[in-house]
């Protein structure tokens, strides 16, 4: 099994995906948060430290980074939300970071698609990556990941402490006419709003299809509202 070090790996390791198309992209937020963690030989070893995962899904999975040129590369990949970074294995079966830049369309991984955009976080405007979950004429869906330790209970006299866990949250965000992504209201006459002139269309055909505001029911939902946006 490879051997690797979080603190040196994550701060010192970049993959060159045909530099002239990637570049470097390294946060301070982001090494503050990956020198936390404790040095492990491996990512699975983590589950020494930590219950729960870091990871959106454990396993590698076929991946595809599509660049806006069109070329097309294929790696092993999957999605380490701790540390917002999509990690990739190379023909050495090495284990890097993928370095984002605006020349990056999109990523596959597995079946899912991500983006890397700016979005509303509070009031500010982030940088990161987003699940794509719909891609219309007028109006996008996205699926925020974001990941956070919580401390574990103290021991007492009847249990050893607790471990410390990964503690994962998904927020759905959309945009309209490619405006910067934001978190979905969550209340119906806020959630409605956003369709403007629509609002009274799209509110009546959620509750003939029992549609409600969550994941399971936003890509039938903003689907439909290009469908309208359509026939003007």
């Amino acid at each position: 099994m490879k051997r690797l070090f979080f603190i040196s790996f994550f701060l010192g390791c970049i993959v060159t995906v045909h530099a002239q198309d990637v570049n470097s992209i390294n946060t301070t937020m982001n090494n503050f948060r990956l020198s936390m963690l404790p040095e492990a030989a491996t990512f699975e070893s983590l589950a020494l430290y930590y219950a729960g995962s870091p990871f959106l899904e454990e396993p590698w999975l076929a991946g595809q980074v599509i660049m806006v040129s069109g070329e097309t590369l294929e790696y092993p990949m999957r999605y380490f939300i701790y540390g917002e970074q999509i990690l990739l294995k190379n023909e050495q079966d090495s284990i890097r970071s993928l370095n984002l830049s605006k020349q990056v369309r999109e990523v596959r991984i597995g079946d899912r698609s991500f983006v890397y955009d700016e979005y509303y976080w509070g009031s500010k405007v982030k940088t990161g990556i987003l699940e794509l979950l719909y891609r219309g004429s007028s109006c996008r869906v996205f699926l925020l990941h974001t990941c956070k330790i919580e401390k574990g209970r103290e021991a007492n006299g009847y249990q050893e402490r607790e471990k410390d866990a990964f503690r994962q949250q998904h927020t759905l965000y959309y945009s309209m006419d490619d405006a910067s992504p934001l978190p979905l209201p969550r209340t119906k006459k806020d959630f409605f709003r956003i369709f403007g002139k629509y609002a009274g269309d799209m509110e009546k055909c959620c509750k003939e299809n029992k549609w409600k505001i969550r994941q399971e029911d936003m890509v039938q939902i903003f689907t439909r509202y290009d469908e309208l946006k359509k026939t003007e």
